[in-house]
């Protein structure tokens, strides 16, 4: 997964964003379940990247998954500013629902 993620950077392959953002999603989901959270928040903060404008509007359950991990990952490495920073995106989301 790590290799596939890292590819993103370097090739052009025929992705839109929200598959990319996807897979850095599922990097960032592997390198957590794995504590290597330096690489967490590096995959989440990526995958947020690539995320639309409207990301709140168009893909909030994977806005709110990769925020939540970025946040999660920028807590374990002591960035509690990073971390207050992505949760408060989130919370300061009406549409959003943070229970699910």
């Amino acid at each position: 997964m790590f290799e596939v993620a890292n590819l993103l950077d370097t090739e052009t392959i025929d992705m839109t964003n929200i598959e990319c953002a996807k897979l850095y999603l599922m990097a960032a989901e592997k390198a957590r379940d794995t504590s290597v959270f330096d690489s967490c928040s590096i995959y989440a903060s990526k995958g947020i990247d690539m995320l639309p404008g409207d990301k709140w509007a168009s893909e909030p359950r994977l806005a709110v998954k990769l925020y939540s991990l970025a946040a999660e990952a920028e807590g374990f490495l002591g960035h509690h500013s990073r971390m207050e920073s992505y949760c408060y995106e989130v919370l300061g989301q009406k549409s959003v629902s943070t229970l699910e």
